[in-house]
C-alpha cells in the first residue's frame, strides 16, 4: 500500500511537468495548426507513456539511490574522520563532473550527421 502510495505521488509529479506543455500543443494543434487524427492520438498515448515512465523512474531512482546515499552519509558521518568526508565528497564530485563532460562529448557526437545522411540517402 505504501508503495502504491508513493507511485502515485510520483506519478502526480511527471502529470504535473509534462501536462502544461501538452496541453498548450494540444490547444496549438487544435486551433493553428490542423493535424491528423492518428498523429493527434499517437502525442496523446506519447505522453500518457512519458507521464508514466517518468513517474516510475523517478520512484526507481529515489528507492535505490536514497538508501545507497542515506547508508554512505550515516557511515562517514559516524567516522568522525573529517578527512575521509572530504576525499569521499572531492571524489563524488569529480565522478559526477566526469559523468557530465561524457554526457556533453556524447551528445556532440550524436548532433553530427551520419555518412548515409551527408550523402543525401534515406534511412529506409
Amino acid at each position: 500500500m505504501y508503495r502504491r502510495q508513493e507511485l502515485l505521488e510520483k506519478l502526480k509529479e511527471a502529470a504535473a511537468s509534462v501536462l502544461p506543455i501538452s496541453l498548450i500543443v494540444l490547444a496549438i494543434c487544435f486551433v493553428l495548426v490542423p493535424v491528423d487524427t492518428g498523429l493527434m492520438l499517437s502525442f496523446v498515448l506519447a505522453t500518457a507513456l512519458l507521464i508514466l515512465g517518468m513517474g516510475l523512474f523517478t520512484l526507481g531512482a529515489e528507492m535505490s539511490m536514497s538508501k545507497i546515499g542515506n547508508y554512505i552519509g550515516a557511515k562517514l558521518t559516524k567516522s568522525r574522520k573529517l578527512w575521509l568526508i572530504l576525499v569521499v565528497s572531492f571524489l563524488l564530485g569529480v565522478a559526477i563532473l566526469l559523468g557530465l563532460e561524457f554526457s556533453k562529448k556524447f551528445m556532440q557526437q550524436n548532433e553530427k550527421p551520419s555518412p548515409a545522411a551527408q550523402k543525401g540517402e534515406s534511412l529506409s
